[in-house]
């Protein structure tokens, strides 16, 4: 009888370590980093006239002069998170760039 209950706990670990395991799949589940930069922008002492898109539609609004460390051209930047700007002042911002490959998103269009 002892043997038998010892068969019986063995198995319904056995399959609870497997349960637990194979639910456990993390390369499938969640949010995966695939790439991450971080660089120097300069930002204009002065705000210019730009256009930005927004959910299909285009507004005129003043936008950021910007310009990447390894460019020699400015660029227009709509916003610019957790950054205070006061005109009249050139800045050099140090930002990062994080790419993520996110699974919840479901099948690829392709």
């Amino acid at each position: 009888m002892k043997n038998r209950n010892f068969l019986v706990m063995l198995f319904m670990a056995i399959f609870t370590v497997i349960g637990v395991t194979s639910c456990n799949d993390d390369d499938e589940e969640g949010r995966k980093v695939t790439d991450y930069k971080e660089y120097t922008l300069t930002v204009a002492s002065v705000k210019l006239p730009g256009v930005l898109t927004s959910s299909g539609s285009n507004v005129l609004t003043d936008v950021y002069a910007v310009k990447n460390e390894q460019s020699t051209d400015w660029e227009a930047q709509g916003s610019i998170g957790k950054f205070e700007y006061e005109e009249g002042y050139e800045y050099q911002i140090r930002i990062s760039e994080t790419s993520y490959l996110d699974y919840s998103m479901g099948d690829p269009a392709w």
